[in-house]
C-alpha cells in the first residue's frame, strides 16, 4: 500500500485530491469507500465510475458536510 499525504495549504478542503487521483496509477479496485465534503466525494465517485470503470454499486460515498454551510 502506498499513502500520499496531501496538504491543502491555503486551498479549499480537498482541492488537491481529485487532480491527484486522476493522475494516480491505481491497482485493480474491488471496492471504494469515500467520505468527506459533499462535492468532493461526488467528484471522486464520478471519476472512479466513469474514468476508472468501477461498478457504481461498489463505491460507497457519503458527503456528510458542504463547504460554506453550517450543520443545522
Amino acid at each position: 500500500m502506498e499513502i500520499t499525504w496531501l496538504h491543502r495549504g491555503s486551498g479549499a478542503p480537498g482541492s488537491f485530491l481529485l487532480p491527484t487521483l486522476t493522475r494516480a496509477e491505481l491497482p485493480a479496485v474491488d471496492y471504494a469507500w469515500v467520505c468527506g465534503e459533499s462535492s468532493l466525494v461526488t467528484g471522486v465517485r464520478r471519476h472512479l465510475v466513469k474514468e476508472r470503470g468501477i461498478d457504481r454499486r461498489k463505491v460507497m460515498f457519503s458527503g456528510y458536510w458542504k463547504l460554506g454551510q453550517t450543520r443545522g
